[in-house]
């Protein structure tokens, strides 16, 4: 069932506006992609362990756990950070194993390494993405697309005879 508008140059500006958005989002998740990707490829890795939990309760009540970890870079001294997600249930138990990566330059430039880790803000600004791109493909099937001849509003004028 196709929908009258009654101001296309609107739908058509909605249309316009939800896809430059979606385009910023997706500028966005490319460049923090790449800064992540960047950052991994000039990291070390090693070997920490999780000190403690920090627990931390929201306004909801809901608990969330963040790890501490403790580890020693190739050079210089111990390094202690926390890390930058929290969740619940807790990922890791005190006193349990991970994997870090470090900048060399930097030590205190450390994150756990998984992918939940490293990816989680590129993950979580592809739905906001992939919903502009719903949303336009959206505003042109139903509002934009040309109309098939067959539901043209034309009535041509009778033969003459």
């Amino acid at each position: 069932m196709k929908l009258k508008t009654s101001n296309p140059k609107a739908f058509r500006l909605a249309t316009a506006t939800v896809f430059f958005i979606t385009f910023i989002l997706f500028s966005v998740g490319i460049y923090f992609a790449w800064q992540t990707h960047t950052w991994i490829t000039h990291s070390e890795s090693a070997t920490g362990t999780v000190l403690q939990l920090n627990q931390r309760t929201g306004s909801d009540g809901t608990t969330t756990y963040t790890p501490v970890v403790h580890f020693q870079p190739a050079s210089g001294p111990a390094i202690t950070f926390t890390a930058d997600l929290a969740s619940d249930p807790a990922p890791f138990a005190v006193g349990d194993k991970v994997p870090i990566l470090y900048v060399p330059l930097d030590p205190w430039d450390a994150k756990i390494n998984s992918f939940l880790y490293l990816w989680f803000t590129q993950f979580f600004l592809a739905f906001p993405r992939i919903a502009g791109i719903l949303a336009s493909l959206a505003f042109w099937v139903i509002f934009l697309r040309p109309l098939p001849p067959s539901t043209l509003r034309y009535n041509p004028p009778p033969p003459l005879n």
